[in-house]
């Protein structure tokens, strides 16, 4: 008989698994540490959605100075989605996930989310465009 590394439940030699630390564990056990695994995975993808926003932005404002239309409307699409599932993730039913984060990782998502959609917003309305023919001598 193995005892359970979290609880302490007694366990037959085929009725236990191990955790990422290496101790025995219950299958309720385990379980729950894998829900609350994926939680804090699905928390940080609220943040790296936030950072992905921000680079989809900038992108999207550096494809309309060099000109190139269609791509800067599709790069500024993903800011745009990306954005959408960072301010999602703030929502009313994700505060499981919204309770793993710190008030730097909110604040961090957030911003970013912000920036990238304003990027995109000068980019699409053509800002970025006019900046590129500023820079390139030519007259807007």
């Amino acid at each position: 008989m193995t005892a359970c590394g979290i609880c302490g439940a007694q366990l037959a030699g085929a009725d236990f698994l191990y955790n990422a630390q290496g101790q025995p564990s219950c299958s309720r056990c385990a379980d729950r540490t894998d829900l609350a695994d994926t939680d804090r995975r699905a928390a940080g993808n609220i943040v790296k959605a936030g950072w992905a926003s921000l680079g989809a932005g900038i992108a999207a404002f550096a494809c309309g100075m060099m000109f190139l239309g269609i791509i800067t409307w599709l790069v500024a699409a993903s800011s745009i989605v990306s954005a959408v599932f960072c301010f999602l993730g703030f929502g009313r039913d994700s505060q499981r996930f919204k309770n793993l984060l710190t008030d730097g990782q909110r604040a961090t998502a957030l911003t970013c989310s912000v920036i990238g959609l304003l990027f995109s917003a000068l980019a699409v309305l053509g800002v970025a465009t006019l900046i590129g023919l500023r820079l390139m001598g030519l007259p807007s």
